[in-house]
């Protein structure tokens, strides 16, 4: 993993810790101060200090579910509404287990909250994901944080792969050129108007010479 991918993946579990924090203290004030004086609503009981002691294990829940669901993985290719729909369900997921957790203690949780938490808690972390991925593009079109790749062939899958990555910006990749075992290319400077490195033989000290 890369310099750059390490510093948004750090950033990406700062806001989700963030904007779970976030979500369980405005689930609470919403019931309180704005359900509660619902009629037929159920008085709210429980002190916000019940709900301020889950924070660290919801937080902790959430990164594991998270990472395992590989929303820190980088991001190469994947459109926006397909890591949304891994965020609901990750969210999803974690709250079934908030719930059942619940139950086992015999713990009188406001199912009301719990509603109001995933909902939330999906609006604002989904939120965050658009604002961080706006800058992480904006970065990539100037040149930030891409990671260099060579191109090793020069047939028909080769060009699909080189026309892909100049098409679409969000994977990250700048590629630096192409090696093939093609003999005939060695007089070549460019190949599908990419650099041509040389023969494929040369890779590794290529790989050494670009890191």
């Amino acid at each position: 993993m890369s310099g750059s991918d390490s510093r948004i993946r750090v950033l990406l579990v700062l806001s989700d810790v963030l904007s779970t924090i976030v979500s369980i203290i405005l689930t609470y004030w919403i019931r309180v101060d704005l359900i509660s004086g619902i009629r037929f609503v159920t008085p709210f009981l429980h002190d916000i200090t019940t709900y301020l002691w889950t924070i660290p294990f919801v937080c902790t829940l959430w990164v594991l579910i998270f990472s395992a669901k590989g929303l820190y993985r980088p991001r190469r290719g994947i459109s926006g509404m397909g890591e949304f729909r891994e965020i609901v369900r990750a969210i999803t997921f974690g709250v079934v287990i908030i719930m059942a957790a619940s139950f086992l203690r015999k713990f009188d949780y406001s199912r009301l909250i719990v509603l109001s938490f995933w909902a939330c808690n999906i609006i604002i972390v989904g939120s965050s994901r658009v604002i961080i991925r706006h800058f992480q593009r904006k970065r990539m079109r100037k040149g930030h944080g891409k990671t260099s790749v060579i191109i090793v062939g020069a047939g028909e899958t080769a060009s699909l792969i080189i026309e892909r990555m100049k098409r679409v910006e969000d994977l990250g990749y700048q590629i630096i050129g192409i090696v093939d075992d093609d003999k005939s290319l060695s007089t070549k400077t460019t190949v599908m108007g990419l650099p041509f490195l040389g023969h494929i033989d040369e890779l590794p000290q290529l790989i050494n010479q670009f890191q």
